[in-house]
């Protein structure tokens, strides 16, 4: 060893030994890491004291190599003990020797030098050779092999032409800087490399260094290597250039910005065969000083480099690098020539020799669920890139591992597969590694030669550690189990006898022992065994066992429980004793730990029972939580155990107690938990001091949700509380319909269910097995439920025993036979507190006995009424049967117009869309934080597997909680839909899917508080679909007829009930008989490769070719992200396999293959989905025949959320080669999103392989495809870069790429448009698609081709009369959603982009169509819906899309109808056609303003009728044909067109007929003037509104209106329009009744204002009216309502609109009574009598005054009108003459006074000052108009009308006048029927002293005239103008009072 020795104070030593990889010697020094060893082992040699001196110079070989090596040092020591490390390495440096060289500066003190190894990891080697130390010549070192900078800068310069220079530096010298903290030669601080140091410089300042100048290269050019560092926010760039000799610099290789704090690898190619050059380093300073730029070890050498990204490994790793993940594994350079060839590769994949080089990963037990993460060097930014790599892996496929059989124990564990095991209750039918029927684990039958023979495996334990963790899992199932034991050397440290569980289990064990050497398992066998004992992946590791979910006390920290320093008693932690033969419960040995109090630990003075409390950690606030423990008592009478919570230091009531009851064994018990705020438990035991005595608990649960009711149990997640007793002679064992017992179970009446099983064939006669219950708390009356079936008459007897104490029970109830079929136990139980149920199966040898369904109520039984309906509710009359069954405060109520707490609750209910409405909601207000309310709906039972529950839900405001639905079966609870959050201010709907349900069952809503009262939460329109069995059915896919058939089709299968289904629906997991015969003994008649994925993954298996970590798993609904419960079981405990995307990153995929397929025609393979989120991304089938997956089918896929419900589909395919089927999940945009899939069959024509074959990999190509371009450059079928090819054209055209999808036609056959969108269906579907997922579906259909009765769809096609549309028609899902029809992906629109499509709609109840507008994110927005009967006819629609900055889809959906009883039926015709698209172009621009105006006189100009109303505006010249109603001519000439609504039969009251114009453009700044005339005469005359409709999915905006009659001539209204935005504008006219036509002409749009007029109606301003400054406040100028409730209007009278503008006085800021406001007219100059005109609105219990005076001067003025007090809500008339004045101008004054309180709104409107006088008070001759008389509107059934004499009916002259020209009112008595009244009221007239005398003419002429009435009033008149329809009815009580 030379001058070298030992460290004998290190861990290890270094070992000398022979090799052939050394140089120059035999032998070298080294060490080999041993997985015995601690991996911070280290081993020092060191030389002997150098004396101090000159520089030394360094150089050895070294050798470092494993997948988990440490590290190599070399370190200098000065005397006096001073360390420095001069140079490392850690982690492998691949399979070779490599060269170190270094110098070390002279030093004035002696000097040591130490190679020092640190093992680091249990695989590979460290090793030196060929140590070189010796002196400088005169203080130089031999040159380095490469540019190291350790010595020198290797002569690179300083360029000039920089602005600074770079430095050579160390990691010590640039300590505090950006700079490397460690060069990359050496890996210390005192290595060296050369720095930019950026952080000193500007931004954008540039440093250059240049090398010299070099040879020209050789022909193929040089490679540079070096190392560069670039790390900091403020890193700028790195540039390497090329010189050549007295030319330009080019630039070779660039990086820019934060490379992350390592040293990477970069490498270019130099080419300079023709000149010398030089290589430029230039760094670039960025913004900032956080960074610099750093190089290292540069290095040249022949031949180019590699291409970027491309790396063989034969030299080294390239830029490849070993990045740490905490795991501390590595990849290692190797070849085939080193290791052992049945582990690694003995050849490389580059030369196919043993001396090539690859990276290889080595993997054993110590790095099980380890990562060795390679890293790559960063790539250039592209488009897309393709990334090529061989790969080859090894692994046992089964096997012990380092495992070994025991030699001396009796047999042995047996290495099996789940595909071996010939029958249920034989061994897993999967293993625990991948959870499939291929997989492996260890087995031990339980039955043997012999009682207590073992079958033992173990292996030494390796980890010198004195903690250690054994994890592994097991699977013991059987009726007469033995025992699975872990032993530590000869130590027991864990144990489990009997029967388990009938799945895999999870155990951990943490070792505390210093001299553990061997870990084993052993396994027992009895010679009467049933069953077996299985175990699977086995690990041990270093450190104590964590995260197990159950604390089971087994470390010191107790998991947090604590002491209670109040009590006077300790609980102690302890362990088990042989001497007290006591265990713990966890691992059932003396090893285990538990928490006990000890009756000897107590103090013997104290005479009481002395009471040890033991505190949980604190709990969130809950809803509800089940607490589960164990627990072992040996007290005496008196002592008692109980359970608390313990809530802000106060100790709450009891939740659970025993007392004077010991326990033989640990018994286990649940309590039920509830708090509002945080709170722990308290383990509470008080014990006398008396020797023996104790109290103890173990492995205590918390988990979220309800506990069930004492002893419930489905037993479909485990056996509740349970337990099969240690003193019978076999157990009761968890099985289902593959067993030998009952062939389903009772719960979900399926073969997958769970019962328990008495085995009674496999026993002796008389043997028993009995269970035992957990103690009952209640101590009066229970209710104990269960179901039991008996096989026959001999095979044995049940019995059920209350047991009252340890020594006496009764006998509840004995059988010996049950008929074949599940039978029901029912008794009302009473015992006293404590008692426990034993049931007891005893054995006569055949045969066997089975339960299932425990279910206990505290309460009688009353067995309980059971609707023979689903009642669903609307609430509207009252709850229909459902029950409020809160318990608490916080409970649901039946309400109508919002909750209590403000801005929450609905204001209307959905039912009626009114106030008066009613639905049930709960308020936050009441109950406490985190309180739950529940509505609960009668018993139903027997529903089908189409049943769906539609209901509507209201969920707005800052703190809404949340609502979910739950389906309750007896004692469990399974979570169907669960919402949370504000939903907006809006009512939603909701659909769940019930599932197949056979039992009893509820339905409840729960509603969760939040911290906040700002949630209500309301439900409303609760309805159940498709639910009873056996309802009648027109889908010929599902059913012909559910009801009892003698014999069938031959198409179709007999069910045992006589009912008839189609074939497709036998043995697909679905009860769609209603009995079960279609699902039973399905392998019986060759159904093969179904997967319920109850018991593994069956034979389907992950891909190897998705995203890596990423798989299907299988899961049950129990927490966690998925749907909450299964198909097969529909519950939560039932099992599916999910593709979880919440990590995934989108376009990540999770591929799960099926077995393979033979050729098969016409497979179709069946299988329930579960798409439910946002975000979801896309769920495929595929059909792959090549192994790689290329060139595989899509066969389906769904993109869109289904539901809360699993939804069924089938895909039918033909394969001539063997090919596998695929469910592949693409992860989508947005949050993540999860698929989820079950039970997945295959119909009897899929060939399935027997041997599960390999596919067939890809062929190789062969030929290379062709390069020759096509004349346009295209060479693919449609793209190449920038071009599109026009295919269809006959000679070879393209056009930009750019062109193709944008709306515009610019190939001359249209083919670059007619996949986007637009579309006649006559060729296809133009890329459209069904996406449905229920029982309808769109269906491209010819014109008169019937497909199913009831759906035969129009006769004709929009488009030709006998071509193609799409059409509704039935699929195969089961449930009744929503028909979807998705558009390809379209382009960005513009603001004036419209879509044109007919549809046609024709039934007696056609359902719904919609459209909808999706967004790239997922987002729908409603643009357009129908729901009515358009006759049968096509009709035209356009919807106006807008601008779209993204690309987006339009979806067309049909929402079916549903008949009375809740069932599906023919939705009869629903079909769009012809879809195209108009003015979609970003490009298109409109003209300023549009050719809009029209006078009808020969078509509409471009106005559409709308297609959403009930009829059509009609154009007409002449009368209409309805008498004393609408126009005599046209507007225009008299003699022209206009358009009108003809009001008469069949029109109905309340029927809409809509115009709309054609896209307007923005108005400009100035706007537009739209006028317009209309007519509205007639009796019961309607609406007309005019409003402005910006897009289709934002609301409409009404901007004017009138209502009722007005005067028989043609009227002008004008509106001014300002926007900014596209839009449209829509005139609505709405039917009033038989007389009541309504008609439009002359429209003109103008651009600007309207011409003022006279009338100041305040719309554009204020008149010039000045508020004047010495009164209180100011009038305000307004639009809409108030800002006050219950006062004020909602609507000027100009425009009838909340858009037109008023004045108005605001009362409520500041009030006072008394305060004034004024405001004054401009000045109207002297003249002779005039007369003011206006209209005031005074509506409010606090109403002033309102004065007008006429103001001469500012201290002249006269009082001309007054108004006190509340004159309801409407506007009012009012005028005023004004007094003859020739000399002095005037101004009007109004103001407005306040009142009482602040509903003392005031308003006006339409001033209006016009020559001569008014008439006067009360007087009206009704020449000119109705003064201020007013037609009252809702109450009554028509309108006075104003009109001079007509030939048609009334007086032929009028009384003022006495001619026909004068005018009067009248009414028309052809309108309405006997007995309507019509009304007329007068303004209201001022009080006055003596009365007065109101005189009038009336005209009363006709056999059957009736009776006219006059009625004086001194009330306000009139309070009640409603909103909705449904409020007239109290309009006219409220009326009739008034008039009494």
């Amino acid at each position: 060893m030379c001058a070298w020795y030992q460290d004998k104070t290190d861990d290890i030593d270094w070992q000398r030994s022979d090799g052939k990889t050394s140089f120059r010697s035999c032998y070298y020094m080294f060490i080999a890491a041993n997985d015995k060893r601690d991996p911070s082992s280290k081993t020092r040699l060191v030389t002997y004291p150098q004396p101090p001196g000159a520089t030394r110079c360094i150089s050895f070989w070294y050798h470092i190599y494993g997948s988990s090596i440490g590290t190599l040092n070399f370190i200098m020591k000065l005397e006096g003990g001073s360390e420095t490390v001069q140079w490392t390495r850690s982690a492998t440096q691949g399979n070779k020797w490599n060269f170190a060289d270094f110098r070390i500066l002279e030093n004035d003190k002696p000097v040591q030098f130490i190679f020092e190894a640190v093992q680091g990891g249990s695989d590979g080697d460290i090793a030196v050779d060929d140590v070189v130390v010796a002196d400088s010549v005169n203080g130089s070192c031999p040159a380095e092999r490469e540019c190291t900078f350790e010595s020198s800068r290797c002569d690179l310069q300083d360029d000039t032409t920089g602005r600074f220079s770079w430095t050579r530096t160390s990691g010590f010298l640039s300590s505090n800087s950006s700079s490397p903290t460690e060069d990359h030669t050496l890996g210390t601080a005192h290595g060296y490399y050369l720095s930019a140091q950026l952080w000193k410089w500007p931004s954008k300042y540039t440093g250059q260094i240049a090398t010299r100048l070099n040879k020209p290269t050789p022909h193929s050019g040089e490679c540079l290597n070096f190392w560069y560092h670039m790390e900091g926010n403020s890193v700028g760039a790195f540039n390497i250039y090329l010189q050549k000799h007295h030319q330009s610099k080019v630039l070779l290789w660039v990086k820019r910005g934060n490379q992350g704090d390592l040293w990477r690898h970069g490498r270019v190619t130099i080419l300079s065969p023709d000149s010398q050059y030089q290589i430029i380093f230039e760094a670039v300073a960025g913004e900032g000083q956080n960074g610099d730029i750093a190089i290292d070890d540069l290095l040249i050498l022949n031949g180019p480099c590699p291409p970027e990204g491309l790396c063989d490994f034969e030299i080294d790793a390239c830029g490849w690098l070993n990045a740490r993940t905490g795991d501390n594994l590595d990849w290692t350079w190797n070849s085939g020539s080193v290791g052992d060839s049945s582990y690694v590769p003995s050849v490389d994949h580059t030369t196919n020799s043993a001396l090539g080089h690859y990276l290889l990963f080595k993997a054993d037990y110590m790095s099980k669920d380890k990562t060795a993460l390679l890293l790559s060097e960063y790539m250039e930014a592209t488009t897309a890139a393709c990334l090529v790599f061989w790969y080859h892996i090894h692994t046992d496929s089964y096997g012990l591992c380092r495992w070994q059989q025991d030699t001396s124990d009796g047999f042995d564990w047996t290495c099996q597969r789940g595909n071996h095991v010939d029958a249920h209750g034989n061994g897993p039918m999967f293993d625990h590694s991948v959870g499939s029927a291929e997989g492996y684990y260890l087995i031990v039958m339980a039955s043997g030669s012999a009682d207590e023979e073992s079958a033992i495996i173990s292996s030494p334990v390796i980890l010198e550690s004195t903690d250690m963790c054994i994890s592994f899992w097991y699977y013991m199932l059987g009726s007469s189990v033995s025992t699975l034991d872990v032993l530590v050397e000869t130590v027991f440290v864990w144990s489990r006898n009997g029967t388990q569980a009938a799945e895999w289990l999870n155990a951990q064990v943490t070792i505390r022992m210093a001299d553990a050497y061997r870990v084993q398992f052993s396994g027992k066998r009895r010679a009467a065994g049933q069953g077996f004992i299985a175990i699977d992946d086995i690990t041990v590791r270093v450190g104590g066992c964590t995260g197990h979910g159950v604390c089971g006390f087994e470390t010191p920290s107790v998991c947090d429980y604590e002491q209670d320093v109040t009590d006077n008693g300790d609980w102690v932690h302890t362990c088990g004793s042989a001497s007290a033969a006591q265990i713990d419960h966890t691992y059932r040995t003396e090893q285990g730990h538990f928490m006990a109090v000890l009756a000897e630990d107590l103090q013997e003075d104290f005479m009481t029972n002395q009471a040890a409390q033991l505190l949980t950690p604190q709990y969130k606030p809950t809803v509800e939580s089940c607490i589960q423990f164990w627990y072992w008592l040996s007290s005496g009478r008196n002592d008692t155990f109980s359970i608390h919570t313990l809530e802000n230091t106060q100790l709450g009531a009891t939740l659970w107690s025993v007392s004077g009851a010991p326990s033989q064994h640990w018994e286990v018990a649940q309590v039920r938990v509830s708090s509002a705020t945080h709170f722990q438990m308290v383990f509470r035991a008080q014990l006398a001091p008396v020797v023996g005595s104790f109290v103890a608990i173990d492995e205590v649960t918390v988990t979220t949700g309800s506990c069930p009711y004492t002893g419930s149990c489905d037993f479909e997640a485990g056996q509740c509380t349970w337990l099969n007793s240690h003193t019978d002679s076999f157990d009761w064992i968890q099985a289902n319909g593959h067993f030998n017992g009952p062939s389903v179970d009772h719960t979900t009446q399926t073969p997958d269910g769970v019962y328990l099983l008495s085995e009674s064939q496999l026993q002796a006669p008389g043997h028993t097995s009995v269970l035992v219950s957990e103690r009952f708390q209640e101590n009066g009356a229970t209710c104990f439920t269960l179901w039991y079936y008996v096989a026959g008459r001999e095979s044995g007897v049940l019995r059920i025993y209350l047991q009252m104490s340890a020594s006496h029970k009764d006998l509840l109830f004995e059988v010996k036979e049950s008929g074949d079929t599940w039978q029901r136990f029912t008794d009302s139980v009473i015992g006293p507190k404590g008692f426990k149920v034993l049931i007891e199966a005893e054995s006569t040898g055949s045969g066997f006995i089975a339960i299932d369904d425990i279910e206990v109520l505290p309460e009688l039984c009353d067995g309980g009424p059971v609707s023979e309906e689903f009642l669903g509710c609307n609430f509207e009359a009252d709850v229909c049967q459902w029950e409020e069954v809160s318990q608490g405060q916080f409970v649901w109520q039946r309400g109508r117009n919002g909750t209590a707490t403000s801005n929450t609750g609905p204001s209307l209910d959905h039912t009626t869309d009114t106030p008066l409405g009613w639905y049930m909601a709960v308020d936050a207000d009441n109950g406490d934080r985190n309180s739950y309310a529940a509505l609960q709906s009668p018993a139903m039972k027997q529903a089908s597997a189409e049943c769906l529950l539609e209901f509507y839900y209201h969920m707005h405001g800052i703190g809404i909680g949340e609502l979910s639905v739950i389906l309750r079966e007896g004692s469990r609870d399974t979570l169907l839909w669960s919402m949370s959050g504000d939903r907006g201010d809006k009512w939603n709907r909701a659909v769940v899917g019930l599932g197949r349900t056979a039992r009893v069952f509820l339905i409840l809503f729960e509603a969760k508080r939040t911290f906040s009262t700002f949630g209500d939460i309301a439900i409303d329109d609760i309805a159940f679909q498709n639910c009873p069995l056996g309802a009648f059915k027109y889908l010929i896919l599902l059913f012909i007829i559910a009801e009892p058939q003698a014999t069938c089709p031959t198409h179709q299968f007999h069910c045992s009930n006589s009912v008839c289904i189609d074939k497709t629906r036998e043995c697909d997991f679905s009860d769609d008989c209603g009995d079960r015969s279609d699902e039973i003994d399905c392998e019986l008649h060759g159904y093969q490769g179904h997967c319920s994925f109850e018991s593994g993954l069956c034979f389907w298996e992950n891909s190897d070719f998705d995203t890596p970590g990423w798989e299907w798993k299988r899961q049950t609904g129990i927490g966690g992200v998925g749907p909450p419960r299964d198909h097969t079981k529909n519950i939560a405990a039932g099992y599916y396999v999910l593709a979880d995307g919440l990590n995934l990153n989108p376009g990540d995929t999770s591929e799960l293959l099926s077995s393979t397929l033979l050729p098969s025609k016409a497979c179709t393979v069946r299988f329930f989905y579960y798409l439910q989120v946002e975000s979801v991304g896309q769920l495929s089938v595929k059909l792959r025949s090549i192994v790689t997956g290329e060139g595989e089918s899509v066969l389906w896929t769904r993109d869109q959320e289904v539901g809360f419900y699993w939804e069924r589909a089938e895909v039918t395919f033909s394969s001539s080669v063997i090919s596998k089927v695929v469910f592949e999940y693409i992860r989508g945009e947005g949050l993540g999103g999860w698929a989820a899939l079950d039970d997945i069959s295959f119909s009897l024509q899929c060939l399935h392989d027997p041997d599960n074959g390999q596919l067939p990999p890809a062929p190789l190509p062969t030929a290379p495809p062709s390069t020759t371009p096509s004349p346009c450059r295209c060479s693919s079928p449609l793209f190449q870069e920038d071009q599109f090819i026009c295919r269809q054209s006959e000679a070879v055209i393209c056009i930009p790429a750019s062109s193709y999808c944008d709306y515009s036609v610019d190939c001359p056959q249209g083919e670059d448009e007619e996949q986007c969108g637009p579309c006649t269906f006559e060729d296809g579907q133009c890329h459209w698609e069904d996406i449905s997922s229920g029982q309808y579906v769109w269906w491209r259909q010819k014109a008169g081709q019937i497909t199913e009765p009831g759906l035969a769809g129009p006769n004709t096609d929009h488009t030709t009369g006998t071509g193609y549309y799409m059409n509704v028609e039935f699929g195969k899902g089961l449930f009744l959603t929503e028909a979807l029809l998705r558009s390809p992906l379209l382009p960005p629109s513009s603001p004036y982009c419209q879509m044109l499509f007919h549809f046609h709609m024709y039934g007696w109840d056609v359902g719904n169509l919609q459209v909808k507008l999706q967004q790239r994110n997922g987002s729908e927005t409603m643009m357009w819906s129908h729901s009515n009967s358009t006759g049968n006819q096509w009709n035209a629609e356009y919807i106006n899309l807008g601008r779209l900055s993204e690309s987006y889809r339009i979806l067309f959906s049909s929402q079916p109808r549903v008949n009375p009883s809740g069932s599906a039926a023919a939705t009869d015709d629903i079909a769009i056609d012809d879809i195209s698209f108009k003015n979609c172009e970003t490009s298109y621009q409109p003209p300023a303003l549009p050719p809009c105006n029209c006078s009808f006189e020969s078509d509409l100009c471009g106005w559409v009728q709308g297609a959403t109303d009930d009829f059509d505006w009609e154009r007409r010249a002449g009368p209409t044909d309805t008498p004393n109603t609408g126009p005599e001519a046209d507007h225009t000439s008299g003699s022209g067109y206009f358009l009108y609504i003809e009001s008469s039969t069949p029109r109905r009251e309340g029927d809409v007929a809509q115009l709309k114009s054609p896209l307007l453009a923005s108005s400009g700044p100035s706007g537009y003037c739209l006028t317009f005339w209309y007519h509205m005469f007639g009796a019961t005359v309607g609406t007309l509104r005019m409003y402005i409709q910006k897009s289709h999915y934002q609301p409409k905006t009404l901007v004017w209106q009138r209502r009722g009659t007005a005067d028989d001539e043609w009227q002008r209204a004008h509106r001014h329009v300002i926007l900014q935005d596209v839009h449209e504008i829509l005139f609505e006219a709405t039917v009033g009744g038989a007389k009541g036509d309504i008609a439009i002409d002359d429209l003109s749009f103008i651009p600007g204002a309207c011409p003022p007029s006279d009338l100041c109606d305040f719309e554009e301003s204020d008149c010039n009216w000045i508020q004047q400054t010495d009164d209180d406040y100011d009038w305000i100028r307004g639009f809409g309502g108030t800002p006050t409730n219950d006062t004020g209007p909602s609507f000027d009278h100009t425009s009838n609109t909340a858009a037109g503008y008023y004045f108005y006085l605001e009362t409520s800021s500041l009030h006072k009574p008394g305060k004034k406001a004024r405001m004054t007219s401009p000045e109207f100059p002297a003249a002779g009598h005039r007369c003011l005109q206006f209209w005031y609105h005074m509506y409010g219990a606090g109403i002033g005054s309102l004065n007008v005076y006429k103001q001469l001067d500012a201290r002249t003025q006269s009082l001309i009108f007054s108004q006190t007090g509340n004159q309801g809500v409407l506007w009012r008339f009012a005028q005023s003459s004004l007094e003859e004045d020739q000399e002095s101008p005037f101004k009007l004054v109004f103001e407005g006074v306040n009142g009482a309180t602040e509903q003392g709104d005031i308003a006006i409107d339409d001033i209006f000052v016009f020559g001569g006088s008014c008439a006067p008070a009360g007087y009206c001759d009704f020449e000119t108009n109705l003064c201020g008389w007013t037609n009252i509107e809702v109450v009554d059934k028509g309108d006075w009308l104003r009109d001079t004499p007509s030939l048609n009916t009334g007086p032929s002259v009028d009384h003022t006048t006495n001619s026909s020209q004068g005018h009067y009112v009248y009414v028309d008595s052809l309108v309405g029927s006997p007995g309507d009244r019509v009304m007329l009221v007068s303004e209201i007239f001022q009080p006055s002293e003596g009365g007065s005398c109101l005189t009038f003419w009336y005209h009363m002429s006709g056999q059957d005239i009736g009776t006219l009435s006059l009625y004086s009033n001194n009330r306000y008149w009139f309070p009640c103008y409603p909103k909705y329809r449904t409020e007239t009815s109290f309009c006219s009580a409220l009326f009739q009072e008034l008039i009494t």
